[in-house]
């Protein structure tokens, strides 16, 4: 598209070679002209999508980024309904950005729709109080109270006090929860609670741990 709107002539076509000029030319050409490095949805049941070396590129390209990658996600998510899905966002609080708030509206509109679809969605995120900033605490607090399942481990600060609001956290939960061992939780699931602790299993310690 650059390069045809550089080979055209006029002011409309000079404005918008000026507007693609940081996508077209210099260090972030590849990210929007490279070759993609997603596979076809029909050569793996597996995809990740690493977004990490976003959180350093110029606001206006993590937004037109983070709403290309949201895009893909949602044509898979409606491609077949009768194919059961797991979308799972992992360190969720890095999309967490008030600034640009497109991504945390895509999980809230995720999180209410995707059973319909025949998926389930996953957020996980070592900060929760990164959901309930002033400028976003609506659409956050969505997201995080939309999960039929809710698995809280071991919080401090800001973010126990944040939990303990959201989600009417008594004073034996708050302790528990602030001094937590690895693998210790809260598992709300509904109007029930409990208290449980996870053990891994020999072969599951060798596949994550290597021992």
């Amino acid at each position: 598209v650059y390069a045809y709107c550089q080979a055209q002539t006029g002011p409309e076509w000079a404005t918008l070679t000026a507007l693609l000029r940081t996508a077209g030319e210099g260090v972030l050409a590849d990210l929007w002209a490279g070759p993609s490095t997603v596979p076809p949805t029909t050569d793996t049941d597996f995809v990740v999508l690493d977004i990490h070396d976003l959180q350093d590129a110029p606001e206006n390209v993590r937004r037109a980024q983070y709403l290309n990658v949201l895009g893909y996600l949602w044509d898979l998510v409606r491609a077949d309904r009768s194919e059961r899905k797991l979308l799972v966002v992992d360190e969720a609080w890095m999309l967490i950005d008030p600034q640009a708030p497109e991504a945390l509206k895509f999980m809230k509109s995720l999180s209410k729709r995707i059973r319909k679809y025949g998926g389930s969605f996953m957020v996980v995120t070592q900060n929760i109080a990164d959901f309930l900033a002033p400028a976003i605490a609506g659409d956050g607090e969505q997201v995080l109270t939309n999960s039929a399942f809710t698995f809280l481990l071991r919080q401090g600060g800001k973010d126990l006090e944040a939990l303990t609001g959201l989600f009417s956290l008594s004073d034996a939960e708050l302790d528990k929860l602030s001094n937590a061992r690895v693998g210790e939780g809260l598992l709300i699931a509904g109007n029930q609670r409990a208290w449980i602790t996870i053990d891994t299993a020999p072969h599951e310690s060798q596949i994550m741990y290597g021992k």
